[in-house]
């Protein structure tokens, strides 16, 4: 579990890296547009596109450290069992429509690979791009089988 943690920081780190990048591309993109040189950065928009899939490798580690948005009015008022068995429930039906979303993207990228599919202006192939965010799924598939584990423990006690 540990060593999915440690991947799930790193992948983390790469998706704070990508916000930045990402900020200053854009940042850039607009100081060389209006400034005498009127010379904006060819494609910045695609690269900015594709720089965001990156922000989705931190979803496994909001989901390890329980940072997601959740209602929880009414789980609050059960007892630990009760609020561990749901949380089960919970995480088990989550996991199943992310392994159906990263089936589906990597099924897309090989449609998009087999096709030729790119950026429209640098011509970047998509296909990567897919896989990539397939991998995130996968990632967060995993964290979310830790969480399983984790409340089948406090449901033992």
């Amino acid at each position: 579990m540990k060593i999915v943690e440690r991947i799930c920081r790193i992948l983390n780190l790469v998706a704070y890296g990508a916000t930045g990048v990402m900020m200053l591309l854009t940042v850039a993109d607009v100081i060389l547009r209006f400034l005498p040189f009127t010379r904006p950065i060819v494609g910045v928009t695609e690269i900015s596109e594709l720089i965001m899939l990156f922000l989705c490798w931190g979803m496994a580690l909001a989901a390890l450290d329980n940072t997601h948005i959740r209602v929880d009015v009414l789980v609050n008022r059960f007892s630990p069992r009760v609020k561990a068995a749901t949380e089960i429930i919970r995480q088990i039906m989550g996991m199943s429509v992310i392994v159906l979303v990263a089936w589906q993207t990597i099924k897309a990228g090989l449609y998009a690979k087999h096709h030729f599919y790119s950026s429209a202006m640098l011509e970047i192939p998509d296909w990567p791009f897919y896989m990539m965010l397939a991998g995130s799924f996968m990632v967060l598939g995993i964290a979310m089988i830790i969480l399983i584990i984790r409340s089948v423990e406090v449901l033992r006690k």
